[in-house]
């Protein structure tokens, strides 16, 4: 194999992992829309993953039992070979009397102890073997939710952070929905292995994938990151108010993969005030990746629907002005006008351009110009024009009013953008995927390529 070759399973493996970098996730994407043989190497690596154990618990090999077995025919060749121990026959017969002639015979007895050692030997093995399996389940067992959490204990030693999250938890309300409601579910209970397996064979397809996607990183962690996992888990299990920390640390864990990693320093460096500061700014950068990633995926229903409602709000704000005619347009546009118009004419092919780049004004902000941004009420007359799935998409921010205010400027940006670009070509792969909530990214980035575009291609139909 190249070295070509094996730096592509690297990247592949990491890929199905989800722990590829997301630039290097969108370059690898691309080579996989156009490069058949990695794709085919993808789906081959996928179907091995799927063929992996639920969970990997030690089993009691063919190889080992034949070891075992080997040692102690080894050790019965051995005494076989050696002197005949001498018994002394008085002490024979005081420990059998009234045998037979034959039982008090130290040949038969000889012969009766060697046959009782690998006997006794294969019990013994048999006993630490299943004694072995037994403690390993039960670790196994234990850190099956340390595994599923793995994100979550890796920042549970800043206790500082965690008690300025809970203290402030208007963060909250931006964090994606949980990845595996389910499996969280299933570790509360604290199952055994039997049960475990049992379970996870039942659940949903991509929570199944994602929880083995998790326990596979933490196999592959060597022993004192695995114990420092567990130390933070039992350090977490203890706190008086346990259950609200660990579910701080998941929402955090989940909120702080959407955070460029300047922000997430910002946070986790800072303190006090600073802190608090960095979170608030992270609040408003993550409102403002969810309006652009929604609105590119507005459906066209929105869009014409959200283009007619700031028309008619420019058509309100400047009654008194005829648009129609290119000399009073001008007062208001200025030279911007002149491509609205065709040449030697007083006419607007299209009056509504002219609603639209008054518009663009109040929508974007410009430092230069006066325009008074969307009002509350304004925006009210928006979202209540939205088609029910589309509105459906800010339902979760509805309660902040700022927060829903800031979507609805970015979805009215886009409007206005599609609109005056005349842009109708769909959002492209990778925009469908960024503008999905994380907990439908991991699944998609576990999919073997061609069921993950399908996925992706129904994402705004």
């Amino acid at each position: 194999m190249s070295d070509l070759s094996v730096i592509d399973d690297e990247l592949l493996v990491a890929y199905l992992d989800g722990e590829l970098p997301r630039d290097e996730r969108g370059k690898l994407e691309q080579r996989l829309v156009s490069d058949e043989s990695l794709r085919l190497r993808l789906q081959s690596l996928q179907r091995g993953w799927d063929l992996l154990d639920l969970l990997p618990s030690p089993v009691t090999t063919e190889y080992s039992v034949q070891s075992t077995l080997e040692l102690v025919v080894a050790d019965i060749d051995r005494a076989s070979n050696a002197p005949s121990p001498k018994f002394p026959a008085g002490r024979l017969r005081q420990g059998t009397v009234g045998a037979s002639s034959e039982s008090t015979n130290p040949s038969v007895l000889q012969r009766t102890s060697w046959f009782l050692i690998p006997l006794a030997a294969i019990t013994l093995s048999f006993m630490a073997m299943r004694a072995w399996q037994y403690r390993t389940a039960i670790r196994d067992a234990n850190d099956f939710p340390v595994a599923i959490d793995i994100d979550a204990y890796t920042i549970a030693d800043n206790e500082s952070l965690i008690d300025d999250l809970m203290a402030s938890p208007r963060w909250r309300s931006v964090v994606a929905e949980p990845m595996l409601p389910d499996v969280q579910a299933l570790v509360a209970t604290s199952p055994t292995m039997p049960e475990l397996k049992t379970a996870l064979a039942q659940l949903p397809d991509d929570q199944r994938l994602m929880a083995l996607s998790r326990w596979e990183r933490f196999e592959r962690l060597d022993r004192p990151t695995q114990d420092q996992l567990r130390a933070a888990a039992e350090e977490v299990s203890q706190q008086p108010d346990a259950a609200e920390r660990l579910q701080t640390i998941r929402d955090y864990s989940r909120w702080r993969g959407q955070l460029r990693s300047e922000t997430v320093a910002a946070i986790e460096q800072g303190s006090g005030d600073e802190r608090q500061a960095a979170i608030e700014a992270a609040i408003a950068e993550t409102i403002t990746s969810i309006g652009q990633a929604t609105g590119r995926n507005l459906s066209e229903e929105a869009i014409e629907r959200i283009d007619f409602t700031l028309v008619q709000i420019v058509k309100s704000r400047f009654s008194h002005i005829d648009f129609k005619n290119e000399e009073k347009a001008r007062e208001i546009m200025g030279d911007r006008m002149s491509k609205l118009f065709g040449p030697r004419t007083n006419r607007i092919s299209d009056p509504n351009m002219v609603y639209r780049m008054i518009a663009r004004g109040i929508v974007f902000p410009d430092p230069g110009r006066s325009a008074t941004p969307l009002d509350s009420r304004e925006l009210d007359l928006i979202h209540s024009m939205l088609p029910a799935k589309d509105a459906e998409v800010l339902q979760p921010y509805v309660s902040d009013p700022w927060m829903r205010s800031m979507i609805l400027q970015d979805w009215a940006q886009e409007t206005i953008h599609r609109k005056l670009r005349g842009r109708t070509k769909p959002p492209t792969l990778a925009e469908r995927y960024e503008s999905l909530p994380a907990s439908e990214q991991e699944a998609i980035d576990l999919m073997p390529p061609d069921i993950a575009r399908r996925r992706l291609l129904e994402t705004s139909q």
